[in-house]
């Protein structure tokens, strides 16, 4: 693993809180019928996309991390004007067993945080139902995001394994598991961003990637140099 605890724990004191939007990267890969059905986030504390969720109509929304802070997840759900509906349990992903099986199982900006991706894609699975879904959503940073990073986070560029983001391992690793079907495919066209931190670089860096971004989505292709991320889905 590329992270530990501290590293989590300076993260979200200087993270800047906002509204969870209806919309997200997810909304193309959600089961067909949500109504009465349990999703799972895996690595999603404080609960943003748990709120997001619970909004699209989910009834049981959870998610498993290794670190967690109920006061920081309580604000996630006040700044949403939700009741308290998250369902949090702290562990680690690596040693936990699943207590029950989900119809949805989903992380975003997780696996590639990991240096075995196969292992971490099968225990995913091990969440999922017979015929639920499985969505894994990492960054991809072999192309143009990978580089800004590198050039105005490095600290956050060097957390994150670049194997892990290759079509062709995924690609390897999908054909040498027991699931019925997956997708590989690069999401939308190019985007940049950085993490919102706290300080006058970060804000003025932010800015300015906004911009250059902004003009990337002139661009309407999507490949492994100019996508913003890469997205694993299955069906179990």
């Amino acid at each position: 693993m590329l992270l530990d605890k501290e590293h989590w724990k300076k993260y979200w004191e200087k993270y800047i809180f906002e509204s969870v939007p209806d919309n997200n990267i997810l909304d193309n890969y959600l089961p067909k019928d949500i109504s009465g059905k349990s999703a799972i986030e895996i690595g999603g504390f404080p609960g943003f996309l748990s709120v997001y969720a619970y909004k699209k109509g989910f009834s049981d929304v959870s998610f498993l991390d290794f670190y967690i802070d109920p006061k920081i997840i309580r604000k996630v759900e006040e700044k949403n004007d939700i009741p308290n509906i998250i369902n949090y349990i702290e562990g680690d992903f690596l040693k936990y067993q699943p207590e029950k099986e989900y119809d949805f199982v989903y992380s975003l900006g997780f696996a590639e945080h990991f240096d075995d991706t196969k292992d971490i894609i099968e225990r995913h699975l091990n969440f999922a139902k017979k015929g639920g879904k499985v969505v894994i959503i990492m960054p991809n940073f072999l192309g143009i995001n990978g580089l800004v990073q590198k050039l105005f986070d490095k600290e956050n560029f060097k957390i994150h394994n670049l194997k892990s983001m290759d079509y062709n391992n995924l690609t390897s690793i999908a054909e040498s598991l027991d699931i019925s079907d997956y997708s590989i495919e690069y999401y939308k066209k190019p985007m940049i961003w950085l993490e919102p931190q706290k300080g006058v670089f970060n804000y003025l860096a932010r800015k300015l990637v906004k911009l250059f971004s902004l003009s990337l989505k002139l661009i309407p292709f999507r490949n492994n140099y100019l996508s913003s991320y890469i997205i694993i889905s299955f069906t179990k």
